[in-house]
């Protein structure tokens, strides 16, 4: 969580935020679902939408994470492809990103995954770049 905005959860805000995702993708079938690392069986991390005020309008955020020791193997670039994929068999629109501008990591990955610079803009506070992609 290096460049969240909001920083680490606790577990019980994790858990509130884990039902949340859970209760999203019975509506959005490309809502946020856990990474699952295929030759260990691990969780390591989480991707797809989730919907978010921005700007007065209800929008769908794309985000994910990964754990710290699942960096580094692809996964960033393949759970974010993969999901994707399905987004476009069920929806059309615009997608959003935000990103800490020092992250770097996460700046080509969403290039990677068709993403397109749009702005700098200030989230929860925060600096953050801003990143569509219109499916």
């Amino acid at each position: 969580m290096v460049f969240s905005a909001s920083g680490p959860l606790s577990l019980g805000a994790a858990q509130t935020r884990f039902d949340h995702m859970l209760a999203i993708t019975q509506v959005i079938s490309f809502g946020k679902q856990p990474i699952i690392e295929i030759s260990t069986g691990s969780l390591i991390g989480y991707v797809g939408v989730d919907e978010f005020e921005f700007r007065g309008e209800r929008r769908l955020e794309f985000g994910y994470r990964l754990v710290r020791e699942a960096r580094g193997h692809g996964y960033a670039t393949e759970a974010p492809r993969a999901m994707l994929e399905v987004a476009r068999k069920h929806w059309r629109g615009e997608l959003l990103a935000f990103i800490d501008p020092l992250n770097a990591a996460s700046r080509n990955v969403l290039i990677k995954s068709g993403f397109e610079f749009v702005e700098s803009t200030e989230i929860k506070g925060g600096s953050a770049e801003l990143y569509g992609l219109v499916i």
